[in-house]
């Protein structure tokens, strides 16, 4: 004797139907447990969902990247024209950007916010595509 259920189930606005089937064998003993088995047919998530998914990590990861490389170009920038200005305020004595702390006020905490945004980005992106391929490996 075999029952089959089948219901649908509602998943990031795709329906994917699920199919139970259990089996109820009877055992030759009437005392002991009757037994049962379940086979789960239909219900994984679509290749496409996880090509979706991958892609955009990879789209994460690589704006990660070029966020931070950016920060990290601009903090070296910064501090490499901090101390232009500087030596060239010293040496002549006359420079037309007379403040060139003015310069570390405004760089350093941009360039830290490009760092800021884009490590965690680039770290989050990588995992997931991680994440994403491996379950790609399974289909």
């Amino acid at each position: 004797m075999a029952l089959f259920i089948t219901h649908n189930i509602h998943a990031q606005n795709k329906t994917e139907v699920e199919t139970i089937t259990f089996d109820f064998s009877q055992a030759t003993d009437s005392a002991a447990p009757k037994k049962g088995t379940v086979t789960v047919i239909g219900h994984d998530r679509n290749k496409a969902f996880y090509e979706k998914k991958l892609k955009q990590a990879k789209k994460k990861k690589i704006v990660g990247i070029v966020l931070a490389s950016l920060g990290g170009a601009a903090i070296a920038g910064t501090i490499g024209g901090y101390f232009a200005l500087k030596h060239k305020n010293e040496t002549s004595g006359y420079s037309e950007f007379r403040d060139p702390d003015f310069l570390l006020q405004v760089g350093v905490p941009a360039s830290v916010a490009l760092l800021a945004t884009g490590i965690p980005l680039s770290i989050i992106g990588s995992v997931k595509e991680k994440k994403y391929r491996n379950k790609l490996k399974e289909f």
